[in-house]
């Protein structure tokens, strides 16, 4: 997972009144990262199968601890290993599918302080999903984990990893979802509300990282359901549409529908690109 471009070099003055995500930061974590013991967390997560290095970091260990927590509540499967040590800069977080591990990218001092971490992922909305959850590195991260673990358990190890590199992160949302909605989309209305309708086919809430490949795709809209599932307990809610089960689409179209004078073509149609999105979702979930 990048960095947006645009902050680089941050310099963040964070407001509390610009936390978008349900809970906020919830004061409990903020003890309980401080407090925690990251070796007794290493020894707890390898009788789980994850082999995972904290440098001694409390909050990398807590993090790591909980979003371990929550991908299982959900079902999905973990990556065998976990990191925290410099990548790239520019890079926040990583997952190698040959050696199934997840890293955390040391060179950002935010990762080592709970409220940096939350101010650092506040300043990414829009570049990355629009909840802005102080855990959304991890939760991306392993998201790709618990989909490259999905396309094995589907096709097999060697097609998983022909799937993943050699076609969902060469393509991208636009030229696999986009462009087949077009032909869909021209059915049914004028050309002046093409490009509206079609370019929420993307939702702006998962962020511009999200049009990337379709592999970011998979990931930041994951983590963002996650992440509006989750109280301020962080307890998920067991959202049925994880993992892309069913496709949710929250379009709010009443003003073009109103403008155009065509609600029952563009209903239509709207209905027509969700059934469509409901099976890309579910295909690239699953490397069909």
């Amino acid at each position: 997972m990048k960095i947006s471009p645009l902050n680089s070099n941050l310099d963040i003055n964070y407001s509390k009144k610009n936390a978008s995500f349900k809970k906020g930061l919830p004061s409990w974590f903020i003890r309980y990262s401080k407090d925690v013991n990251p070796a007794r967390i290493e020894v707890e997560l390898e009788r789980k199968g994850i082999e995972a290095s904290f440098k001694g970091e409390s909050v990398v260990a807590a993090c790591c601890e909980k979003v371990v927590e929550i991908m299982e509540n959900y079902g999905f499967e973990l990556p065998k290993r976990f990191s925290f040590e410099p990548l790239n800069r520019g890079a926040l977080g990583c997952y190698y599918p040959d050696l199934d591990k997840v890293t955390i990218n040391s060179a950002y001092e935010h990762f080592r302080n709970i409220v940096k971490q939350n101010q650092l992922e506040e300043s990414q909305i829009g570049y990355h999903p629009v909840s802005g959850h102080f855990l959304q590195t991890y939760l991306h991260e392993f998201s790709h984990a618990a989909h490259y673990h999905n396309l094995c358990n589907e096709l097999g190890d060697s097609e998983a990893h022909r799937v993943f590199w050699g076609y969902l992160s060469d393509h991208s949302p636009r030229s696999i979802i986009v462009g087949p909605l077009n032909t869909i989309a021209k059915a049914f209305i004028s050309n002046r509300w093409l490009l509206k309708l079609v370019e929420k086919a993307i939702p702006p809430t998962n962020g511009l990282y999200a049009k990337t490949d379709l592999t970011e795709y998979m990931a930041e809209k994951n983590a963002r359901l996650i992440a509006e599932d989750l109280d301020n307990n962080l307890s998920p809610g067991y959202n049925a549409d994880i993992p892309f089960s069913h496709s949710p689409y929250d379009w709010s179209l009443g003003e073009e529908l109103e403008q155009a004078g065509e609600r029952q073509e563009l209903g239509t149609a709207i209905r027509a690109i969700k059934d469509s999105l409901e099976y890309l979702d579910r295909d690239i979930w699953n490397g069909d």
